[in-house]
C-alpha cells in the first residue's frame, strides 16, 4: 500500500471511540462542568508514529501487509486533556493495541451476521 503525503515519521494522538464516549458522557452528566470545552484523546501513550501504528496493526494482523510512505507531512502535538481529567475526573483507558483488537472483534462479529 503506498501511502502518499506522509513519511511515516508523523505523530497523531489516537483515540479509541469508546473513550470518546465515555468522555462525553462524563461531561453530559457532570451537574457543574467549569468548561464548555473538552479536549479528548487517549491515554499519553497512544501518541504515536504513523509507522508504530502500522507496526502495532501488523502485530495484530500479519497479513495486514507493508506500507510504502511517500512524502512529508505534519505532526500533531499530544492533546492537552488535563480538563477532562481534573474537571471531569476522566482518564482514557483504551491503548492502541486494545482498542485495535477490540475494533476486529466488533468487525468479524458483524460479519458473522
Amino acid at each position: 500500500m503506498l501511502v502518499d503525503g506522509a513519511s511515516g515519521n508523523e505523530h497523531i494522538h489516537l483515540t479509541h471511540v469508546t473513550d470518546a464516549a465515555e468522555a462525553t458522557l462524563c461531561a453530559l452528566q457532570h451537574p457543574e462542568p467549569k468548561y464548555t470545552v473538552y479536549n479528548v484523546a487517549g491515554p499519553e501513550a497512544n501518541y504515536r508514529s504513523l509507522k508504530d501504528f502500522h507496526a502495532t496493526v501488523r502485530a495484530i494482523v500479519p497479513s495486514a501487509g507493508n506500507v510504502i510512505w511517500s512524502g512529508q507531512g505534519r505532526s500533531a502535538g499530544p492533546a492537552d486533556t488535563r480538563r477532562l481529567r481534573e474537571d471531569l475526573g476522566f482518564k482514557p483507558s483504551i491503548s492502541l493495541h486494545t482498542g485495535l483488537k477490540l475494533d476486529l472483534q466488533t468487525i468479524s462479529a458483524i460479519s458473522n451476521v
